[in-house]
């Protein structure tokens, strides 16, 4: 049995931030820094575990 079609929604948005804002200084800031400031910005996000994104028209944002 596999799972690794499983994550969670927010993270590759967050990621994709991360680099888009650094993008002019990304090889010179420390790998660590960035994924300390990732996993701050999920841990302030709701969890949204899908297997694939367009699962994510079916959760309720109320």
């Amino acid at each position: 049995m596999r799972f690794d079609s499983i994550h969670n929604y927010y993270e590759t948005l967050v990621v994709r931030e991360l680099i888009h804002s650094f993008v002019e200084d990304i090889r010179s800031i420390d790998e660590d820094y960035l994924q300390d400031i990732a996993c701050i910005a999920l841990n302030m996000l709701p969890s949204r575990y899908v297997r694939h994104d367009v699962d994510m028209a079916f959760f309720s944002y109320h």
